[in-house]
Parts: structure tokens; sequence; C-alpha cells
């Protein structure tokens, strides 16, 4: 008769998220919140700050949110190891189409100091010259910028090299002192003009060179 042996019961075992390797997660993390097209940052609901709701959608077109930013909620660790990536690895653009409200201020003011890991923005579809130069403001936080595109719309806001290069002065006086002497990209590293026509590009280039001491 064969002998029957009793087996031990096994303890339950849980594999953790957090059990998998740094290297591992950040690919997840990538594959969740990232995304290659640019992102469009929309308002939802009424202008009232309490009831705003923000959207991250690709455009265009703008069809439907398209990264999993409720990942960010799981726990502080998560939050923490994953927000570099969302607003690091991703470009973003803001604009003023729909409400004439200046966006990109609230936008920066809703994700507080992320602002900070923000390294692409293009700026365009402006309504009035006021709510491009609050939205450009929104930018002074965004110290790990790396590239500014100024879409060709923004030119029709503002209708000349002039006044195109006054709208952006404090924002690349801003750049220029923070980054002198360091390793970062140099101001003008960062700003891209290559939308806008190649004879107000050179005169917006030269007023803020000349206005910046280059």
């Amino acid at each position: 008769m064969a002998s029957v042996c009793a087996l031990a019961p096994q303890a339950d075992s849980h594999f953790r998220f957090l059990d998998l390797s740094p290297e591992l997660r950040n690919q997840i993390y990538r594959y969740c919140l990232t995304d290659s097209e640019v992102l469009a940052v929309r308002s939802g609901a009424s202008l009232n700050p309490p009831q705003r709701r923000w959207y991250i959608l690709r455009a265009p077109p703008l069809t439907q949110p398209v990264l999993s930013t409720n990942l960010l909620a799981t726990c502080k660790k998560i939050h923490d190891e994953a927000t570099p990536i969302l607003y690091g690895s991703n470009t973003f653009e803001v604009d003023s189409y729909e409400t004439g409200h200046p966006l990109f201020v609230s936008w920066t003011e809703t994700i507080a100091a992320s602002i900070s890991l923000v390294r692409n923005v293009r700026v365009g579809g402006i309504t009035n010259r006021s709510v491009a130069v609050e939205n450009l403001r929104g930018l002074h936080a965004a110290t790990s910028l790396q590239s500014l595109v100024v879409l060709g719309d923004f030119r029709l806001t503002f209708c000349t090299a002039s006044t195109i290069a006054k709208a952006l002065l404090p924002l690349m006086l801003r750049l220029h002192r923070c980054r002198k002497d360091t390793g970062l990209k140099g101001a003008f590293d960062v700003l891209d003009l290559s939308l806008l026509p190649e004879a107000v590009v050179e005169k917006v280039m030269a007023i803020l060179k000349q206005r910046l001491k280059c």
C-alpha cells in the first residue's frame, strides 16, 4: 500500500507592485503616463476654481483622456516615483480658445510644485494679450523647461515682432538669470519660434538678445 504524505499548508504569498524592481516600475509608469502625441490641457465644469476639472487629452484631435493618471493616487511612494515621468516625459499644449481665461496659470496652480518637473510646452491659441502674458507667467516656475514652442497663432495675438518680444521677455529674463553658469539649457536654446515667419523670428531674437545683453 502506498504511503500517504501530508503536505504542510503553504502560506499565502502576495506579490505587490512595489516588489517589482524600480526599472520595471518605471517602464510601467511610462506605459501608463506618457504619450508620443502632444497632450492638450483643457478645463471642464465652470471657471470657479473649486469646481474646475482638468483633462489631459491627445491633440489633435481632442478625443478622450489618454493617460492613467489615477495611478498617482495609489499611494505616496507611487505618486513620488511616477509624477516626474508624467510631467517630464510629455509635451503639454495649453491654450485659451474656449474661455479666454488664462488656463495655463490655473493649470500650473492646480499641479502646484509639479510645474517644476515640466520640460516641454507649446503655447498658443490665445484670445487676448493679457491672457497670453498670464499664461507665460505661469511658466516662471518651470525650472526644468527644455523646450518652449510658440505656435503660429501666437502672432495673431501680438501682431508685431516687438510686441511678441515684449511678451516673451520676462520669461526669457528669468530663464537667462536662473541658468547662467549652470549645466542647463540656456534661454535661447529653450525657445522655439520655428512656427513663426522667418522674418518675424529674426526680429524677435534680435530684440531679446539686445535686452538680455547677449
